[in-house]
């Protein structure tokens, strides 16, 4: 029973879409996160959560480049079974060249020349959190306000000595 403990282990964490999709395009080549959440189009925190799954069943690595962090199939029987089982499963024996694959929109340097991971999307979602949280702070602002106001008839003289 313990002979299939291992691949059990490989083909669970192998049973999700996404996953599977990120360890394609990284059989490849090594990619940034920046990259791989433009390929997918799924957030940047979403894609980095199913990296950490595939980190620490060790099917891949991750290695810095300045202040970006490419991830790439770990060395080993188990990267070798998954390029195995996704060229069967995707591509057949076509397309087993490894090579970057631009996607539009994304900004890491490999796709756009010059370019910088994620500050484009990092922006938006600034942005984005921004003007999510301006009706709260004008509505706290109105209770605030509307605390603070004296009451018809008092000057605010009357209410600092009433304090």
């Amino acid at each position: 029973m313990n002979a299939y403990r291992d691949p059990a282990r490989l083909l669970r964490v192998m049973a999700h879409p996404i996953r599977l999709e990120i360890l394609d395009i990284i059989r490849r080549s090594d990619e940034c996160v920046c990259h791989l959440s433009a390929a997918l189009g799924k957030p940047q925190p979403y894609v980095s959560q199913q990296l950490a799954i595939l980190r620490n069943a060790g099917l891949i690595t991750d290695r810095k480049e300045g202040n970006l962090v490419f991830y790439g199939l770990a060395g080993g029987p188990a990267a070798l079974q998954v390029t195995e089982i996704l060229g069967a499963i995707v591509d057949g024996a076509a397309d087993q060249e490894a090579a970057h694959r631009s996607v539009a929109g994304c900004t890491c340097p490999r796709c756009e020349p010059g370019g910088a991971c994620c500050p484009k999307n990092a922006t938006i979602g600034i942005e984005a959190s921004l003007a999510r949280l301006a009706p709260r702070q004008d509505r706290a602002a109105g209770r605030l306000a509307s605390r603070i106001q004296p009451p018809e008839g008092s000057s605010p003289a009357d209410m600092a000595t009433n304090q």
